[in-house]
């Protein structure tokens, strides 16, 4: 729905969901709606399984734009397998991808990527602000390749890491809690416009331990609290 702040009960329908895109892909879902600065609106589309708690896939990035006041969509080029989005500059979209640990820069005029940052983990959930890039990495996500060929990323959250753009210096931020038993794991960060804070949807995990034959401590049988929190970070 497309409305404006002098008319909010005036809303318009742009997009019907499920849609078909240019290139012929079902998406049954979208997320990480993000506004470009010629107006257009960009975002992920993505394959939604049902169920009680249903997966929410990547498959590729979009672009809505009004021609004659009539919405047209677009794929953006080879950005199948997506997973997040964000903008960088007038020209350019940062985005992660299924599976993948590196942070991609797109230059949307030419369609040139480049490798921003590379993780140690599926990294994803990518967000920017002046010279800051923070993203989840690792954690509770599981990719595979189905019998159909088609990607399927389970995502419980992971850690939160910050990078300085200018230096390429990463650090892993804090937990904020010394209970290593109940983790916290996040979702979908959001960085304020000045990059001074963070804010990110967070679960606490309850890790069961017990010993092996071999007397070995193991960590198993990951149980979710159903209860999530936005948590806040104060940046350096």
């Amino acid at each position: 729905m497309l409305t404006t702040w002098d008319l909010p009960d005036d809303a318009t329908p742009v997009l019907p969901i499920p849609f078909t895109s240019p290139d012929g892909v079902l998406q049954t879902g979208v997320s990480h709606l993000t506004w470009l600065p010629d107006g257009s609106l960009a975002f992920l589309g993505e394959k939604v399984d049902g169920g009680a708690t249903p997966v929410r896939t990547g498959l590729e990035l979009l672009r809505l734009s009004a021609v004659d006041d009539v919405p047209t969509l677009t794929t953006i080029a080879n950005t199948y397998g997506a997973s997040s989005i964000a903008l960088g500059g007038r020209d350019t979209i940062y985005y992660t991808r299924n599976g993948d640990s590196s942070v991609y820069l797109r230059v949307l005029s030419s369609g040139a990527d480049s490798i921003v940052h590379t993780f140690s983990g599926i990294v994803r959930d990518v967000t920017i602000a002046r010279s800051r890039l923070v993203v989840v990495v690792g954690g509770m996500v599981y990719y595979t390749i189905t019998s159909s060929f088609t990607e399927r990323q389970l995502d419980n959250g992971g850690d939160l890491y910050l990078v300085d753009l200018a230096t390429g210096v990463e650090r892993m931020l804090p937990v904020l809690t010394s209970d290593t038993l109940r983790p916290i794991w996040f979702r979908r960060p959001a960085l304020s416009p000045d990059g001074r804070l963070l804010v990110a949807d967070g679960r606490r995990y309850f890790l069961n331990r017990h010993v092996d034959e071999a007397g070995n401590l193991l960590f198993t049988d990951t149980i979710i609290d159903p209860n999530r929190n936005l948590y806040q970070y104060v940046l350096p």
